[in-house]
């Protein structure tokens, strides 16, 4: 059941990381005139999401490989999300001009890096 559930994961989590990678380098470099369709977009949200779009992907590469540095990347992906969760919700308390689904997004990511998380902690850690 472990292999399954790894291939499945690093796979699903790599995807995420590509399109996370694509999408917020759209914004930060205006590739395709992104940021004026965005709107009220956060800037440093956007460079986490960025970050964290390469950290999905050599976390992928690792757990796919069985490396236990996996469970690093993925944690240190968290860290960036809990920091920018914190940072995100006390520029809106500030009066900072943002848009209402960025916080839906921000627990989404987080929920799934969560998941990446737990699973190569639970599929790479020999008992």
């Amino acid at each position: 059941m472990k292999t399954p559930l790894r291939i499945l994961v690093a796979l699903g989590i790599g995807l995420f990381g590509l399109l996370t990678i694509y999408l917020s380098g759209s914004v930060i470099f205006d590739l395709f005139d992104m940021r004026a369709k965005q709107g009220n977009y956060v800037l440093f949200v956007i460079w986490a999401n960025f970050i964290c779009g390469f950290l999905y992907l050599a976390g992928s590469y690792a757990l796919l490989k069985k490396e236990k540095k996996a469970i690093k990347l993925f944690r240190f992906a968290l860290a960036i999300l809990f920091i920018t969760f914190l940072a995100f919700t006390i520029y809106v308390y500030m009066g900072g001009v943002h848009k209402t689904d960025t916080f839906k997004a921000l627990s989404v990511r987080t929920g799934l890096t969560l998941i990446a998380y737990f699973t190569s902690v639970y599929t790479l850690n020999k008992k």
